[in-house]
């Protein structure tokens, strides 16, 4: 799922300076990375994760890659928060391309606002026990939102703090 991650959101990346990104649910960190390569000069990754362990595990993924000149350009390029998911990562918004890496029952709201014009979000909606559907949501240059239903997924529950 992260290479097809990587295709979908590489038309709001690809050759194009400047771009901010945002990963909700980093895990590894490799996927933020990924995205951040993809995007021309001065493109930054932003990664979000529930829990301290998992933003340390990412970051710790990027510190110990064997390449230097690699490893160099992504210490500017990427950086990892602990965040709650539903709120994305207001302070660092409006993002080109929002990737979640966990399903939501409904599309939060603090997405959809944090997408800039022309920007794709790509997420899993649906209930963690039900059928479950990747959607890729553009924000048009009027601000309308195109939605389109990719294909049946199943993915762990995204995490909200109580």
């Amino acid at each position: 799922m992260l290479a097809r991650a990587l295709e979908l959101l590489l038309p709001v990346l690809i050759d194009k300076k400047n771009v901010r990104v945002l990963d909700v649910g980093s895990g590894s960190g490799y996927l933020t990375a990924g995205l951040a390569l993809l995007g021309g000069e001065g493109t930054i990754a932003y990664g979000i994760e529930h829990s301290e362990s998992l933003v340390k595990f990412a970051e710790t993924n990027i510190n110990n890659l064997q390449d230097k000149q690699l490893k160099q350009e992504l210490e500017s390029r990427v950086h990892f928060f602990k965040s709650d998911g539903w709120e994305g990562l207001p302070d660092k918004a409006p993002f080109d391309a929002i990737h979640c890496g966990a399903a939501a029952a409904t599309v939060p709201d603090a997405l959809l606002n944090q997408l800039a014009r022309g920007g794709r979000l790509i997420i899993p909606v649906g209930h963690r026990d039900d059928a479950q559907q990747l959607v890729q949501i553009d924000k048009l240059q009027d601000d309308t939102l195109q939605l389109t239903r990719l294909f049946g997924v199943r993915y762990v529950e995204l995490v909200q703090k109580k």
